[in-house]
């Protein structure tokens, strides 16, 4: 939530496109179709203006971010990013919330992994973009008085 907050407001500040939430669907394969969604992703403004928001977006979004979960393995994660950047993605981050990593693959083929003490850019998606880790990777505090 707090990654698709931030790039929300980014977004909004700067006009640059729409940010969607997990319900959403887009169009990731034909022959059959398949429709996938991520847990967050952003469409630039020009797709997102021409869209009718009644039907599935008919590619990968230029962003999605996929939020690890502890179970969740390699290949399977490798495939996700391989999915979203061949059907038109030009960016997919990884969050590792375990690791406190997140990683960001490119559609030319980069890729970059940034740590909890570093600040996430991907200025191909977002120019300007900033997220300090540590906001993101929120380490709860201490109950007193237990263990």
């Amino acid at each position: 939530m707090r990654i698709g907050a931030a790039i929300a407001s980014f977004a909004h500040e700067h006009n640059l496109g729409e940010v969607y939430a997990a319900e959403t669907g887009f169009i990731a394969g034909h022959d059959p179709d398949s429709v996938r969604a991520r847990d967050v992703a952003f469409v630039r403004k020009e797709i997102a203006d021409a869209h009718d928001e009644e039907e599935w977006l008919p590619h990968a979004p230029d962003l999605a971010v996929e939020v690890l979960s502890p179970t969740e393995r390699s290949k399977a994660v490798q495939e996700k990013i391989r999915m979203w950047l061949n059907h038109g993605g030009r960016s997919v981050w990884v969050i590792d919330g375990q690791q406190e990593t997140a990683a960001v693959y490119r559609s030319d083929g980069t890729s970059e992994t940034f740590t909890r003490d570093q600040s996430l850019r991907d200025d191909a998606v977002l120019p300007g973009f900033s997220l300090p880790l540590e906001a993101i990777f929120v380490r709860p505090m201490a109950t007193r008085g237990r263990p």
